[in-house]
């Protein structure tokens, strides 16, 4: 989890195919190339390097969809919890990541939403509440899945207990700040 990063210049040759990519995709998001290559390497950096040596499947969103609408709506909630349960502490701990708040946080914008494109993560402090807002474009099952994972990473990780709230497109989560008072 980067706090206070110093920042290093390395120089590296890439094929010109690659730069041309580079230049194309940095002109479309308004960025330099060294932005553009410094965002690949994070992705790197914090998410594929711990799969490198393990099987990580990428499916695109509606075969995902297609999966879980076979399954009845328990059957999709059971499949998150056990997924939430030890998977998310297991991915913080592989990562060399305390077990706390801060890591959770992280867990769920970076590589939930960021790395893993599992939805679009809009955090909020309100009302004594951590919120995250979470919005995607499959239906409700990936919502309870999401739902039921995060529950359950929070439950397992932080032992708090969380409100949740499910829609066909978002899931909304409250953490209290301060549990117990």
């Amino acid at each position: 989890m980067p706090s206070h990063k110093k920042y290093i210049t390395r120089t590296f040759r890439l094929p010109e195919d690659f730069d041309e990519v580079l230049r194309v995709e940095a002109e479309k998001v308004g960025q330099s190339v060294n932005s553009v290559a410094e965002s690949v390497i994070a992705k790197y950096v914090y998410n594929d390097r711990f799969y490198s040596d393990t099987q990580l499947l990428s499916m695109a969103p509606m075969t995902i969809s297609s999966l879980l609408l076979m399954l009845s709506d328990d059957e999709v909630v059971r499949a998150g919890k056990l997924a939430g349960g030890t998977g998310a502490r297991d991915n913080l701990l592989m990562r060399g990541m305390s077990l706390d708040f801060a890591s959770v946080k992280w867990f769920i914008e970076e590589i939930m939403a960021r790395y893993a494109g599992w939805f679009t993560c809009n955090y909020h402090l309100m009302d004594g509440m951590h919120m995250f807002h979470l919005r995607h474009v499959l239906d409700k099952s990936w919502s309870l899945f999401v739902q039921a994972y995060v529950v359950e990473m929070v439950s397992n990780v932080l032992k708090l207990d969380v409100d949740a709230t499910v829609s066909d497109n978002t899931v909304t989560l409250r953490i209290p700040v301060n549990p117990g008072k």
